[in-house]
This record gives structure tokens, sequence and C-alpha cells, in this order.
């Protein structure tokens, strides 16, 4: 049987979440529970795959890995008994024995946490909207040679007890795009440019890239999917670490308070 886990994490304590050798990854901590269940023996046999990757120390509320198994209950009954603090599965499903993740999402929705009351949020949500649409963003992202084309569906800016959060949704994104176009929201927010900056790097590709934001403010917030997931339970060991994990470092609480939502 073919099964896939709605998974999220906190990217705090991973070098990424595609595997890796000698280095903690997302994928090899949920692969190296598998192994230890007993779910199968080689993670290639079993065709294990997720619908994307986030980078080093970013968080996701909503990703999703498949697998084949012959134990589906044991799967289902004891993953987050397994699994790392810092990982947990939200819910799972029996899917099509070819259903690969990464062609099976419609749409990705990512959230970035700015902290801080002082930013001009008219100035944000005027910038945010010259991202609607088709456009090139070759200065907000790496290519390696990848299309620099992208369709942007929504752009908006959610006020926060604690600051502003940046929501944007689209079919697919490029390496660092939503921390650049971050960044570049940052500088409009902060009155060190106009919201104008956007709309100029995106009809004029030939220029420099925008920094990075920070990683830890950024959250794979949500996928477009047919899949329907019925929910899981044993979150304990996941609420217990996050709870911790917030007592320690006070600044990424807001971004990281994504286990019950």
């Amino acid at each position: 049987m073919r099964i896939a886990f709605l998974v999220s994490y906190l990217g705090t304590g991973f070098s990424g979440s595609q595997q890796q050798p000698r280095v903690r990854t997302v994928e090899g901590e949920i692969i190296r529970s598998c192994l230890d269940l007993g779910l199968f023996s080689d993670w290639r046999d079993a065709g294990f795959q997720f619908s994307g990757r986030t980078d080093s120390g970013v968080h996701a509320r909503a990703q999703i890995c498949a697998f084949n198994t012959d134990y589906p209950e044991r799967a289902v009954s004891n993953i987050n008994r397994k699994l790392p603090g810092d990982i947990w599965c939200r819910g799972w499903s029996e899917v099509p024995v070819g259903f690969n993740p990464r062609y099976g999402v419609s749409c990705r929705t990512y959230r970035y946490f700015f902290s801080g009351k002082s930013f001009n949020t008219v100035k944000m949500s005027s910038a945010a909207g010259f991202l609607l649409g088709r456009h090139n963003f070759t200065r907000f992202a790496r290519l390696n040679g990848r299309d620099p084309e992208r369709d942007i569906y929504s752009a908006e800016l959610i006020p926060s007890e604690d600051g502003i959060i940046f929501e944007i949704s689209g079919r697919s994104f490029l390496w660092n795009m939503v921390r650049r176009i971050s960044h570049a929201l940052w500088l409009v927010g902060a009155e060190l440019a106009p919201p104008e900056i956007i709309s100029e790097a995106l009809s004029n590709p030939v220029g420099p890239r925008f920094p990075v934001a920070p990683a830890e403010g950024l959250v794979l917030w949500d996928l477009g999917t047919d899949v329907e997931f019925s929910p899981l339970q044993d979150l304990q060991k996941s609420e217990k670490f996050l709870n911790d994990f917030r007592g320690r470092h006070h600044q990424l609480m807001k971004a990281t308070d994504f286990l019950s939502e």
C-alpha cells in the first residue's frame, strides 16, 4: 500500500528538508523512523518522496511525504511516537500506487513573520500587490538554470499581535524566492525603500539580487491538494518540544506557533 503523511516540522535543528549525508535533515529523520519501525527496508525501493524542499532553518506546517509499505496500520499507529519532537505528522491517507507528492500539489502557501510594530503596513501592502500575476523573479531567487517566471495567486499582509505576517501563494517557488521578497518588503515597511522597488525589480531582471531574510521567520504554511487526510494523534512529544523551544527562543514564538492550527 502507498500511504501519505501530512508533515509539520520546526526547521531550526535541520540542515534543510532534503536528505543529505552526515547532516541532520527532515527526510533523513523520517526515513530513519520508518526503518526503525520496519515499514520498509530501503527508502528507494519504497518510493519515498517529499512534496518539496525547504532550506536550513525554515519551518513547515504542511509538507507531504509518501512511501509504499506492507504495514500501513503500524505506520499510522506509531509514526509520531517514533519521530523526534521537532517533526510530527498531522494526518495520513491511502494514495494511489503512482502518487508523487511533488506533482500532487497545485498550490503552495508561505508565511513570513515580521516581529515588531514599527512597519508602514500601507506601503508594504502596496508593494505586495505588485507581485500578483506572472513575473520574472530573477532578482528574487537563485535560478540554477531554472525558468525565472512564476505565477503568484495571492500576496497579502495580515495583522498580528506581535508584528506582521506576509502570506504569499503560488504554484511553485524558486530557491530563496520568498525570503528575498520578504527582505524587499522589510525595506519598504521600514521606509528604507519605496513600494515601487518590487515592481521595478520585476520589470527589470538585470541587476543585483535582493538579500535573503532570516530563515527562522519563514513557514511553508499550506498546500493545495486533492488528498484528504485523516487526522493523527500522539502529538504530546511535539507539543512539549515546541513549548520548551518557545521558552528558550522568545523571538521565534509567533513563527513557530503552528502546532494546533
